[in-house]
């Protein structure tokens, strides 16, 4: 008998728990996205199936996995196995996602749409409701008033989701059961909706707030969002054009107009923050910003319209990052650039910013990146204006698109207490460059560097002053010449021939590390 046969039922329903069935996530949107508040399914082992598999191996163990609702509570429509989840769910806690961004060649949306009466006959037992995707009115007009009259007593968590391009908004169902859910804390309101700011679904203690591209005439007043915000002990805020616009100076792009605060303004302390996602166009989160104190631990991202022209959106929490010690650069297919800043607090929770820019003002919405973007460049000197570049000790640099700005003269050269410097893609030719001829000119470039890692290249690709292996190897005999540290260099999925390998280890003195298999990643104009 074998020695798992021995574990009581009890202990094999605690062991089938550890695989829950999983909930697809939500399409990517790189970095610009509203915060989906279903689980992500990301990191389960979905595709095994194994939450399933355990049902299928003896009859001992079926009756078992049958006979605990909980395995099968958490459900995702339109899946056929939907419906036989929820009756072996029986009275279990549910967690429901009705999913319209469905797309198979056996399933519609449509078959959602047909499951929604039945998932909210279960109503009273659901604890959390997402519905995702482009969610059609019919849906909310026809099936939400029906359910008025029942209640939702173990509500944790509320998705309501439509189109972000519809010329009539929907307005949002009053939802009276939400009344009588006690535990709600989790709302996101995700598309063209229509509704006001005394809505019952905002009246409630929050800790998880996300909206996302809601209809203009339900963009609150600074004294609604900030009474909302006054009120809840938010964990997650997430307003994706969403924000108040400042009033009368919507097309004025400078900070300027939007007047001074009153005498003894207060700021609003948003203390129990933790995640902060904010997109908008740049005066708006200028305004905002400038209104509230964010917690150093909260983690940051602002995401700029394309009017930017201005480096205050930037200020008021980079300055709150005074000594940010790790930096990361890259470019995003979804937007121009995403920077992102991090240090580690004295406590060692890590304070993280990320700034990105968009092209257009709806994310849904991107066009591939041009590396002479006018756009880009721009926004890449405001974040070097407004971030202190001389306090970085570690900074990744990635590009497959296109060529950061960072890496061109003036801002490498602040990097003096620079320590380890990485390059990926096609932005490590143009470091390289740039490296031989600084090295050669000057005993102050990157004085402190350690440790240099290229990741995704072809040593033997021609570099503005020939093949990068043979730009490298003089950069590093300058260093020596004038006795500036030479540093560790790294090759990381990088195509290095032997002869190559040979003449950089002769130039370095040092054995050189090639990791990973060769992956390289092809320059793009």
């Amino acid at each position: 008998m074998s020695q798992i046969s021995k574990l009581s039922d009890d202990d094999l329903v605690l062991i089938f728990l550890y695989f829950p069935v999983s909930i697809p996530s939500a399409a990517p949107r790189m970095v610009a996205y509203a915060h989906d508040l279903a689980a992500d399914g990301s990191n389960s082992d979905a595709p095994t199936l194994t939450w399933l598999s355990i049902s299928h191996v003896c009859h001992r163990w079926r009756a078992i996995s049958l006979s605990c609702s909980s395995i099968w509570s958490t459900i995702t429509f339109p899946p056929k196995l939907a419906m036989t989840a929820l009756q072996r769910a029986r009275t279990a806690p549910l967690n429901v996602v009705l999913d319209f961004n469905w797309q198979r060649g056996d399933v519609h949306p449509s078959a959602t749409t047909r499951t929604i009466p039945t998932v909210l006959d279960h109503l009273h037992h659901t604890r959390q409701l997402v519905l995702r995707g482009d969610v059609s009115s019919s849906v909310y007009e026809r099936h939400f008033p029906g359910i008025e009259a029942q209640s939702a007593p173990l509500l944790e968590a509320l998705q309501l989701s439509t189109s972000i391009h519809l010329q009539m908004p929907i307005r949002l169902p009053d939802l009276s059961f939400i009344e009588y859910s006690e535990r709600l804390r989790k709302v996101a309101i995700h598309g063209a909706f229509d509704f006001r700011w005394r809505h019952g679904i905002l009246s409630k203690d929050l800790t998880h707030l996300s909206l996302y591209h809601i209809a203009p005439t339900a963009r609150p007043s600074y004294e609604e969002l900030f009474g909302l915000l006054s009120r809840c002990s938010l964990y997650l805020l997430s307003l994706t054009a969403a924000l108040p616009h400042p009033a009368e100076v919507e097309d004025v792009m400078a900070l300027e107009e939007l007047g001074e605060l009153p005498d003894g303004f207060q700021l609003l302390h948003l203390s129990t923050l933790s995640r902060c996602h904010i997109d908008d166009i740049a005066l708006a989160i200028v305004d905002f910003m400038r209104r509230v104190e964010i917690p150093v631990a909260c983690h940051v991202s602002l995401g700029v319209g394309p009017e930017v022209d201005e480096v205050e959106p930037f200020v008021p929490v980079g300055t709150t990052r005074c000594e940010a010690f790790c930096g990361a650069i890259r470019d995003m297919p979804s937007s121009q650039s995403l920077w992102t800043f991090e240090v580690q607090l004295p406590d060692g929770r890590p304070s993280i910013l990320e700034v990105y820019v968009n092209e257009t003002s709806d994310p849904d919405d991107v066009t591939p990146l041009i590396s002479d973007h006018p756009l880009n460049k721009s926004f890449s000197m405001l974040a070097i204006l407004a971030f202190p570049f001389y306090e970085l000790r570690e900074l990744d640099l990635s590009a497959r698109f296109s060529m950061p700005n960072i890496v061109q003269e003036h801002p490498m050269t602040d990097l003096s207490s620079l320590t380890s410097l990485s390059l990926v893609g096609p932005c490590a030719y143009d470091f390289t460059d740039l490296f031989e001829s600084q090295s050669t000119q000057s005993m102050y470039f990157l004085p402190q560097l350690q440790v240099l890692s290229f990741g995704h290249i072809d040593v033997e690709t021609i570099c503005e002053k020939g093949p990068t292996a043979d730009v490298l190897a003089t950069a590093i005999l300058a260093r020596k010449a004038r006795q500036v540290l030479v540093p560790r260099i790294v090759f990381k999925h990088c195509q290095v021939r032997a002869a190559e390998l040979a003449m950089l280890e002769a130039a370095s003195g040092q054995t050189l590390q090639c990791i990973g298999e060769v992956d390289v990643w092809r320059r793009s104009f």
